[in-house]
């Protein structure tokens, strides 16, 4: 999939298996200190839920209101 998508406006790459990044520094952030203010704003967590400390699986992360929509390359 990944030889059909366009690269960040970053200049970065999107890839299987690699880690959301912080905007500001580049570095891949982590699944247990992003845990910490994943689970403070989620509804569930009075439950007694918790997430799954991991980037694996993870459909999608948008950090600080960065996202990307439609990103694929166009095949005409």
């Amino acid at each position: 999939m990944e030889q059909y998508l366009l690269p960040c406006k970053c200049g970065g790459k999107f890839k299987k298996g690699a880690f959301p990044r912080c905007p500001r520094c580049k570095l891949p952030l982590s699944p247990e200190v992003a845990s910490t203010y994943i689970e403070a704003d989620a509804a569930g967590t009075k439950a007694g839920w918790r997430w799954q400390r991991n980037w694996h699986e993870t459909y999608c992360i948008i950090v600080e209101n960065n996202f990307v929509e439609d990103n694929f390359k166009s095949l005409a």
